[in-house]
């Protein structure tokens, strides 16, 4: 096992380790630095800076600047550094979708990677951004400020769902992304977290916002945010973009169809999100392939609906 810098200079200071023996393990460590040159070079990590009380990645052609936990193996910018690319198929979606809205909701924000980006390309827009997570809160609220956004960015430490209250949560040390209202990942060391939820419409009503654009991702909880969200939904009829996993959704006794179909019932039309582009898609199956969806009312995002669609 590769020691740390740390580790190395008590084993010189007690003399558990020589001079030369420790200029030579320690350069082991450190070029492990010049790795990233190629990280910088063939992904969307545009640099990455150290100072004495951070490690920032500026991602994407916007140079957002993250912080994030050590310890994420999932987190936008290790995404980016293991996969070049940070949902890019995704992202390009909900640019074409959102690019006039004014209220955008970021409902399992996390550590603000999507929220950041809403605010920098729509500066017309106000953002509200959820995220019930401590530690994940924490890095959010960080990265809204080390963007210059919190002008326009509101952030929440709470989850929404279809209940007003307080709820067990479940999170993995390494999995925070996968944080949920169940153990949807079956982490044997994941931990239970007591938290806040309220409706959306609840919410809502709270603050008289009017929602034009809702991203999403929640694992596995997804319906019943939208359920909490019914008078909302039905009133303001915003752009809506999810995730979707059979494999999440299961533990909480639906399926991605379900989802359609609640949707279908306001009015919407459901497309499929995918490497290939968008697809208007009626029915999950075994077959399907991609995991996100957008929702476009028939009437009220006509022209979105065009406008996705000669793309595809």
């Amino acid at each position: 096992m590769t020691s740390t810098i740390a580790q190395l200079k008590a084993l010189y200071r007690d003399g558990s380790l020589s001079k030369p023996d420790f200029i030579r393990e320690a350069l082991k460590v450190h070029q492990t630095l010049f790795q990233y040159v190629d990280v910088i070079r063939t992904t969307d990590i545009r640099e990455i800076l150290i100072d004495a009380n951070s490690v920032v990645f500026v991602v994407g052609e916007e140079g957002i600047r993250l912080q994030c936990p050590p310890n994420e193996a999932r987190v936008a910018p290790v995404e980016v550094m293991n996969f070049d690319h940070y949902e890019i198929h995704e992202t390009r979606v909900m640019d074409t979708v959102a690019q006039d809205c004014r209220n955008l909701v970021d409902i399992g924000a996390n550590i603000g990677m999507h929220t950041v980006r809403f605010a920098m390309r729509a500066p017309q827009a106000r953002v509200f951004a959820f995220e019930p997570m401590p530690g994940s809160f924490a890095f959010l609220q960080r990265n809204v400020a080390e963007n210059g956004v919190g002008d326009r960015v509101s952030c929440f430490n709470y989850g929404l769902s279809d209940r007003n209250g307080t709820i067990d949560f479940f999170i993995a040390p390494t999995a925070g992304t996968n944080a949920s209202l169940m153990n949807v990942a079956d982490a044997q060391d994941a931990q239970r977290i007591v938290g806040l939820t309220l409706t959306l419409d609840q919410w809502a009503t709270n603050q008289a916002i009017a929602p034009d654009f809702i991203k999403c991702d929640v694992e596995g909880a997804e319906l019943l945010v939208f359920r909490g969200g019914h008078s909302t939904l039905a009133r303001h009829r915003p752009v809506v973009f999810t995730e979707l996993l059979r494999k999440w959704s299961r533990p909480f006794g639906y399926h991605p169809n379900d989802v359609i179909e609640f949707f279908a019932s306001f009015g919407y039309e459901c497309m499929a999100v995918g490497e290939t582009g968008v697809r208007r898609l009626t029915c999950v199956t075994d077959e399907t392939i991609e995991t996100n969806y957008v929702f476009l009312h028939r009437e009220a995002h006509a022209e979105k609906i065009s406008r996705l669609v000669s793309k595809a």
